[in-house]
């Protein structure tokens, strides 16, 4: 394969796994409004261990999907290297962390979660058996 083919492999290939990251970006906040609203809907209906239990599976999910997206930002980081000379005039992004910028959603979300699951055992009454 010459350079320039190579290079121009390199640019697909890039363009797919950026694409399959911002489109894992994009779904994130519906994710963690669905966590939230079925948190919050349980809270009211007074069924606090399943809404605790939602809270913490809603951490866990979160923590995969941060495992997953790290894969996604190494990959497009590779793929950009190998590109060579076809993206040498691109413009920069904010002090070269727009791929890494994606990962903040999901690793934030962790904290707020946990947060939640908290308020949950510490702030409502736990009923065991409710009417």
């Amino acid at each position: 394969m010459s350079n320039r083919k190579e290079e121009e492999f390199f640019a697909d290939l890039w363009m797919r796994q950026s694409e399959i990251l911002f489109k894992s970006t994009s779904f994130l906040p519906v994710v963690e409004l669905a966590v939230l609203v079925a948190w919050y809907a349980l809270i009211k209906d007074e069924h606090i261990i399943m809404a605790r239990l939602v809270a913490i599976a809603g951490a866990f999910v979160m923590g995969l999907i941060s495992i997953y997206m790290g894969r996604c930002v190494q990959y497009v980081s590779f793929f950009r290297k190998k590109m060579g000379a076809l993206m040498k005039d691109s413009p920069k992004a904010w002090f070269g962390l727009g791929r890494y910028a994606c990962l903040t959603i999901p690793v934030l979300c962790i904290p707020i979660n946990i947060a939640v699951a908290y308020y949950t055992t510490s702030v409502a009454p736990v009923n065991m058996y409710p009417p």
